[in-house]
């Protein structure tokens, strides 16, 4: 069995101001869990493009959502709870296409980065809101 390395938990509100200081807490722990820098920038494109979804397409400004940081051997693993309505359970079953870049589109680009950057994702959604879990291995 093998030990957690290093684990942190952040709450923050649902407001755009936010993800700033989340970058910023995820880079500091991933220093401190030696997580090679260009993995934890990976993992930090990854969380806020999350959050920006999460917080933009949510319903309550008000609400909270935590981040639970994990570095378990070589794995970097990051859970995003937030209390929005669920969204359907196929959702990152769904097709996820980058859009054509000669289209210049504005949006549609966040899941596809996500996908492409992280090596496994896991999705839970409840009546309490989604769980969104994605891990980098280094």
């Amino acid at each position: 069995m093998t030990d957690v390395s290093f684990e942190q938990a952040i709450t923050i509100s649902s407001q755009l101001s936010q993800t700033g200081s989340v970058a910023e807490s995820l880079m500091e722990f991933t220093t401190n869990a030696d997580v090679p820098e260009a993995d934890s920038r990976k993992m930090q494109l990854a969380v806020i493009e999350w959050l920006n979804n999460v917080i933009i397409h949510g319903e309550d400004p008000k609400s909270t959502i935590t981040l639970s940081l994990l570095v378990l051997g070589r794995t970097l693993s990051v859970t995003i709870a937030d209390q929005n309505a669920a969204l359907s359970a196929d959702f990152w079953e769904q097709p996820h296409d980058c859009p054509n870049p000669l289209d210049l589109p504005e949006g549609g680009w966040g899941m596809h980065i996500i996908q492409s950057i992280v090596d496994r994702i896991e999705f839970k959604a409840s009546d309490r809101g989604n769980q969104l879990t994605l891990h980098l291995d280094y």
